[in-house]
């Protein structure tokens, strides 16, 4: 979030006439010439638009409202007062845009009670703003969503008329930088000094040398493109601003990545047969805010109910709509420019299919005579989930069991097979490593077995096994 110098100056004008047994009249003017006011900007990471808000504690100006109030027969008295800044509200834009211009209407706040109309007559101001991109040391864009506030950002998205040419740019090109590393640096030192952990310290350290890295490398391919099109013409010719700026977003881009802030979740997964779940979110050195922070779970379809708890914590209501896709998502939390991420924190899980997942309600499949087969195909949803079944088969038959995936090809989940004779009670090791399992259970023994299916290791893209049985 960048700050930037700003004006506001407001006018209009009022009559009241009423009476509740006593007749009461005023008129009224509101004059406040223009007045120093600053401005917050940053790019919303939710939906990449420009937001623009006022800044700082609330301007009041002395004898700003004036005029004359009347009650019943007695002689005028006069009105001179002060008047306050009434709230705008957030403006939303496309940062793409040079100039930003709009008007809206939005709540009065309080006159003085005489002054105010009667009721059921709303009173509603007409608020309206023009806001444009500077020249040289004054572009009004953020140019560093990685800061929380920089009190001079430079940018040359548009050169000044009186300071054109390659020496401007590359002068512009190593101010801008030069900003960008300091108030990263500062940034960084404040919340490493705040950290009160030792470990996320020094992670945060690492961080900050990443970003100063990425920060140097983009300031020199910046500079070698401005160079490279200034050959290309006279000396004092400009480069085209996309040219100058090509490297602007890649930079704000490392700057964000090096400054994303932990976040995890509980639970950090739901299937697509509980399709309803509440997430539980908890960030680090956040600034969670309800109605300023936004979640986005990068699921097609989704839009989470956010609510905060407190500026570390915070809670979403998710419904994953038909068809939604199984996998890994990244879950972003944005509170202005300050992004916590947890990268590939959510998984979206298969639904479960009917098999027993617990050994002493196996699910059965009945006895099978030599020459008989019997075939399940199943899901392991999870890397910690497991299918049992039971088998039964007379004396003198043997069972052979081969399992496999059921998805074509090399890689994905490597199922894996153990016998029991009884829960608890193993028939020979567990298969190990990747490709089709095989095991058999002999014509000696006990002829009722457990089987139990897992996955190790287990992919999320590739849950599905087939399980044959044959009697022989």
């Amino acid at each position: 979030m960048s700050i930037y110098a700003g004006t506001w100056r407001a006018s209009g004008a009022g009559t009241a006439d009423r009476s509740d047994g006593t007749r009461r009249s005023a008129q009224w003017k509101l004059e406040i010439p223009p007045q120093p006011k600053t401005l917050a900007v940053f790019i919303r990471a939710s939906d990449n638009k420009l937001i623009v808000r006022q800044w700082g504690s609330q301007l009041s100006v002395a004898n700003a409202l004036t005029g004359s109030r009347r009650i019943a027969a007695n002689n005028p008295e006069a009105i001179n007062s002060s008047a306050s800044e009434w709230n705008l509200g957030w403006i939303e834009a496309d940062p793409a845009k040079p100039e930003i211009g709009g008007s809206r209407s939005i709540a009065a706040e309080a006159l003085q009670a005489d002054l105010m109309p009667p009721a059921g007559v709303a009173a509603v101001p007409q608020c309206s703003w023009q806001l444009a991109r500077g020249s040289g040391a004054a572009t009004a864009v953020a140019v560093s969503q990685a800061s929380t506030a920089v009190t001079n950002p430079v940018g040359v998205t548009r050169l000044p008329a009186t300071s054109t040419g390659c020496f401007a740019v590359a002068a512009s090109l190593a101010n801008l930088y030069a900003v960008l590393s300091a108030d990263a640096t500062r940034q960084y030192d404040s919340i490493i000094q705040s950290a009160g952990d030792a470990n996320l310290a020094t992670a945060l350290s690492s961080q900050k040398g990443k970003m100063l890295a990425a920060l140097a490398t983009q300031q020199q391919q910046d500079s070698q493109a401005a160079a490279n099109a200034c050959g290309q013409g006279s000396a004092s010719q400009t480069p085209a601003a996309g040219q100058v700026t090509s490297g602007f977003a890649a930079a704000r881009a490392s700057a964000r990545q090096a400054l994303t802030l932990p976040l995890t979740l509980a639970p950090a997964s739901t299937s697509l047969d509980r399709p309803s779940v509440t997430v539980t979110f908890t960030g680090q050195n956040t600034h969670f805010a309800q109605g300023v922070t936004s979640a986005d779970f990068h699921l097609p379809g989704v839009q989470p109910v956010l609510t905060v708890v407190s500026p570390t914590t915070a809670t979403a209501q998710l419904t994953l709509p038909a068809g939604t896709p199984t996998g890994r998502y990244t879950v972003t939390l944005a509170t202005g420019s300050e992004v916590a991420e947890a990268s590939d924190g959510f998984m979206v899980t298969p639904r479960s299919d009917l098999f027993a997942s617990i050994c002493t309600v196996a699910t059965s499949l009945g006895t099978l005579a030599p020459g008989q087969s019997q075939t399940a195909t199943g899901v392991v949803e999870l890397a910690s989930a497991e299918d049992w079944f039971k088998v039964a088969f007379p004396s003198g038959a043997s069972l052979n069991f081969t399992l496999r995936s059921a998805t074509a090809g090399s890689g994905g989940s490597d199922f894996q097979l153990q016998l029991y004779s009884s829960c608890g009670v193993p028939i020979g090791a567990v298969t190990t490593g990747a490709g089709q399992k095989t095991a058999v259970a002999p014509d000696s023994g006990a002829h009722t077995v457990l089987v139990r299916v897992t996955a190790n290791p287990w992919d999320l893209a590739r849950p599905t096994y087939v399980l044959l049985i044959e009697s022989r």
